[in-house]
Parts: C-alpha cells; structure tokens; sequence
C-alpha cells in the first residue's frame, strides 16, 4: 500500500506513483489532486473516504476508474452526521457574513450549499441512472442529454431493475411545501427567516 499527498517530498511522490503504476504497490491512499494526469487504463476502484463537496470533485475524483472499458467501481462512504457537519460549516459562514463582505463572497457560499446538495441527491437516488445525472451536471442548457430508460451499467439502473419501483410524480407536494414556507415567512417575518426554515426541513432531513 502507498500514499501519495502534499506533504510528501518530490522524490517519495515520485517513489509512491511508479510503484503504484508498476503494480510492486496495488493499493494507493491520495488526495484528490492524484487522480490530474493520470491515465492508467486498469484501476477497477475508487473509495472515497470523505464526502466530495462538489459534482465536479467526484468526477475528478472517479475519473481514473475504467479508462480500460472494463467494469469499475466507485464507492463514497459518508453518513448523515457528516453531512449534517457540513452542511452546519458552510451555513455559519454564510450567516457570519458582514456588510463588508463582497457579494462575491456570499455568493460563493450560497453556491456550496448548492453544490453540497447536488452531490447529496447524486448519493441519495436510488433509481435515475447516474451516467445520465453527470452528464447533465456539466452539459450547457442548450445541449441534449441523451435519456434511456436503463444504462445497464450503474448500481441505480441495477437497482432499479430489481426493484420495478413505481414512480410517484409529487410536484404538488413540493409545491405546497414551498407555498407553506413562503407563508410562515410572511407571518414571522421579525422572528424567521426563509433560511431558517429550509434549514429545519434539511437538518430534520439528516436525522
């Protein structure tokens, strides 16, 4: 077993990485900077140890998996208590923001509770296949994402055609949850604010 990290001399990195791609080390510990550059076509498995705070980290991340066309895994191990972590991290720094604070700032913050939540549902769904779910996450609102019913290939698609769930369309239940949020925002407007609850509702979510 290996480790490749920052905190490695330039020489024990090097050591580290011919190991791993002459196969004398099969099993590598990295940062997610270790998969840029890397273009080995037999690595079958990737664990992501902790939770990535984007889509776009775990692509980085997975993108060294299966360059051989063969069959490979990619595994993020989290829990609800480290989501509910993080999600806590990032709303106080949002909420400690100063009138001095640049717009930038803010919306950098609102957009890693976004993308928190993205990488969230990816884990989370149970049945819409996860090829088509990154192919949107970085396709322009102009491209066409090709939709199948099945790619036969992700542990959703695999999942679903065990299962044969039935799909329940619950937009008016969204709805009405975001018209009753709205409402106790006009009523309490002195006492709660709109992010207070969402906040409710994700942190209920997280039990």
């Amino acid at each position: 077993m290996g480790l490749f990290h920052g905190g490695l001399a330039g020489e024990e990195k090097n050591q580290s990485l011919s190991k791993w791609k002459n196969k004398v080390t099969k099993i590598i510990i990295a940062t997610n900077a270790f998969g840029m550059g890397i273009n080995t076509p037999d690595v079958s498995l990737i664990i992501h140890f902790n939770f990535p705070l984007s889509l776009g980290q775990y692509i980085q991340e997975s993108g060294g998996a299966g360059r051989s066309g063969a069959q490979a895994r990619s595994i993020i191990f989290y829990s609800r208590s480290e989501l509910k972590l993080l999600y806590g991290i990032i709303s106080e720094k949002r909420e400690d923001i100063g009138e001095e604070e640049t717009i930038e700032r803010k919306i950098y913050l609102e957009q890693s509770l976004e993308k928190l939540h993205e990488v969230m549902y990816f884990c989370e769904e149970k049945y819409k296949c996860s090829q088509e779910l990154l192919l949107s996450y970085y396709a322009w609102s102009t491209d066409t994402i090709p939709i199948s019913s099945s790619c036969d290939n992700c542990g959703n698609c695999q999942c679903k055609a065990v299962d044969n769930p039935e799909l329940i369309n619950i937009t008016s239940d969204a709805i009405r949850i975001v018209n009753i949020v709205e409402k106790m925002k006009e009523e309490f407007d002195d006492m709660i604010t709109r992010d207070d609850i969402y906040s409710t509702l994700w942190n209920y979510y997280l039990k």
